[in-house]
């Protein structure tokens, strides 16, 4: 990676977290595009934007346990298993296409 592109790269994560931060939304839905703009390698972008998502996800799911938004954990388990199972299903029709 060129010093332009780290320095694009940078950039770009900046306006993501600022952009993500504003509305809520997870930094690997907003960073993708921009790193796949700037010229990154596909496979880079999407190895690279699994961690940003569970960090993101962890940190809420830590917050609404703090101020007790779960019912129960039944409701927990519940979406986490639905996460897990779509997540295997789109891993695997985009492996066989």
């Amino acid at each position: 990676m060129t010093e332009e592109k780290l320095r694009k790269s940078m950039f770009n994560g900046f306006l993501a977290g600022l952009l993500g931060g504003s509305v809520a939304v997870s930094g690997g839905i907003v960073l993708m595009p921009l790193w796949l703009r700037a010229g990154i390698d596909r496979d880079i972008v999407v190895n690279s934007t699994a961690p940003l998502i569970f960090f993101g996800s962890s940190v809420s799911f830590l917050i609404s346990v703090l101020f007790s938004l779960y019912d129960s954990y039944s409701t927990v388990l519940l979406f986490f298993f639905i996460s897990f199972i779509s997540t295997f299903f789109i891993k695997r029709s985009n492996l066989l296409t």
